[in-house]
């Protein structure tokens, strides 16, 4: 027993992970979820690739992940959602990385039921919320040294499902079960592997009006991109035999 606001006694050998100089890509890094993921890293003394679709998105992100950061971060404009896009972020990786210790698989699109929309644009929406995790995947394997890291960001949507997001429901439960089987073809490998999966967050995902999004913060219904920062921080740090397979993170009131 330990006396409340002690610090208990850790064991003989216990340290935590030192992320200061890995280097970490963090794909969909130039918004929401992934630029708060970046922001953490960078200010840790992580060297943080990061990238997006738009020019305007990553120029906001890099002076906001770099604030204090040292000029930690860099960053590039991709589309994860084209086998190009995958092609130039993991060059850019070997150019100004020189290699790869942490990829946080994190780039997603939301979408609705499959009601809407048409197979083109179905198809770009797995491409990037699926099939870009799995390249990625593939391409940071052959990178991936001694103590390597994936976190993968997911989503609740994997397990609760709400009605009118079946698209991109399937792509969420493709996620999961890839993590899922991924991690037991890395058993007996130096290289480990987590899933986050946020319930609902205040990003720019949700097109909300800012009077709203303040009022489901104060009703512990939706929480902050911050929030899932730190939780890729915590299980980066932890020590090399710990492994968190599955973390699902949401706020205090979100029915499931």
């Amino acid at each position: 027993m330990t006396n409340a606001g002690t610090i208990p006694q850790m064991p003989q050998g216990f340290s935590y992970c030192d992320i200061s100089g890995k280097r970490i890509l963090v794909t969909g890094g130039t918004t929401g979820i992934g630029r708060s993921i970046a922001k953490i890293l960078a200010a840790a003394g992580a060297q943080v690739l990061l990238f997006g679709r738009h020019d305007k998105e990553l120029q906001d992100a890099l002076q906001q992940v770099n604030e204090g950061a040292k000029e930690q971060a860099k960053g590039m404009i991709a589309d994860a959602g084209t086998a190009e896009g995958i092609r130039q972020v993991f060059e850019k990786v070997d150019q100004e990385l020189g290699g790869l210790d942490v990829l946080i698989n994190n780039v997603g699109l939301p979408f609705q039921g499959v009601d809407k929309g048409a197979y083109e644009e179905w198809d770009y929406v797995v491409k990037t919320n699926l099939l870009s995790y799995i390249a990625c995947t593939h391409e940071a394997m052959a990178r991936l040294k001694d103590k390597g890291q994936i976190i993968f960001i997911g989503s609740m949507s994997a397990e609760d499902k709400p009605k009118n997001s079946s698209v991109y429901s399937a792509t969420k439960a493709g996620v999961r079960a890839f993590v899922q089987a991924f991690r037991k073809e890395l058993e007996g490998k130096p290289v480990k592997v987590s899933l986050v999966e946020p319930g609902l967050v205040s990003t720019d995902l949700h097109d909300m009006p800012e009077e709203k999004r303040t009022q489901m913060l104060e009703e512990g219904t939706i929480i902050h991109g911050e929030d899932i920062a730190l939780m890729v921080w915590f299980l980066l740090v932890q020590p090399w035999y710990v492994n968190t397979m599955m973390s699902q993170v949401l706020p205090l009131n979100q029915t499931l």
